[in-house]
């Protein structure tokens, strides 16, 4: 292959790359990385092969595909290992974290994402450690410590903001809607998911579908809870808060 096509295939993998991170659509997504994937194979570009390795399984594990994930996950595992890299995995770690938490083995879960978090604040890649830190107060949750969780998600709902990344914001308020209704506040969790809604269709960033499943599960808990008509009312007002709203409304103790 001469440097010119080369170039002209580099460059098409790198673009295909970057179009798989527009999540309106997170089945076109995984579809671009795989489509790259060949190309910087061709290049022999390992590193990126096994980031999008990563980025693959770590999706398809979101979209509820755990066992084809978990092929490139491991796949990206080995070519990480053959290669000696030990940073820049946090796809990797955060899916086999992901399924460690699917399956309740949370002590795993909290030992990929410490690592997870460790690695990133070694290296600064601040907001990689502030979603690895999130992940354990996800992992909190499930075992029931609710004030660690609390602390948790207060944080990295001020930290993402201060960052202004919002996505970042709406998936920790997501999480904080979980915490209220293991709290009983319903109406807490039917605003924070209404803005939630809203945001998202705002910024085109659609939930995979693990993510709609607890939140499905939230909206029915709500409204076994206080019935349709006082959830689409609650729902209704979430959806007008501004992100600064929304923020200052989950960091109250209600």
């Amino acid at each position: 292959m001469c440097c010119s096509e080369f170039g002209d295939v580099l460059r098409q993998a790198v673009a295909l790359s970057l179009l798989g991170w527009d999540h309106s659509d997170l089945k076109r997504a995984i579809a671009y990385w795989e489509e790259a994937l060949p190309l910087y194979r061709q290049v022999g570009n390992q590193r990126a092969v096994a980031n999008n390795l990563g980025r693959i399984g770590l999706f398809l594990v979101k979209e509820g595909n755990i066992e084809s994930g978990q092929k490139y996950l491991d796949e990206s595992n080995l070519l990480y290992q053959q290669l000696n890299i030990t940073t820049g995995r946090d796809s990797l770690t955060g899916a086999y974290g992901q399924i460690a938490l699917m399956r309740g083995d949370y002590e795993q879960a909290r030992a990929y994402f410490q690592e997870n978090a460790r690695i990133n604040k070694e290296i600064g890649s601040r907001m990689d450690y502030l979603w690895a830190d999130l992940s354990l107060g996800y992992v909190a949750l499930h075992e029931g410590n609710f004030t660690e969780a609390r602390q948790i998600f207060s944080e990295s709902a001020q930290e993402f903001w201060k960052d202004k990344y919002i996505i970042g914001v709406i998936f920790t308020l997501e999480c904080q809607a979980n915490l209220y209704i293991a709290f009983g506040k319903a109406k807490f969790t039917a605003r924070l998911i209404g803005w939630a809604d809203a945001t998202r269709e705002k910024i085109g960033n659609t939930r995979p579908l693990l993510e709609q499943a607890v939140v499905d599960r939230n909206v029915a808990a709500v409204i076994a809870s206080i019935g349709k008509a006082a959830f689409e009312d609650a729902y209704n007002r979430g959806c007008t808060m501004t992100i600064d709203e929304a923020v200052a409304f989950a960091l109250e103790d209600g």
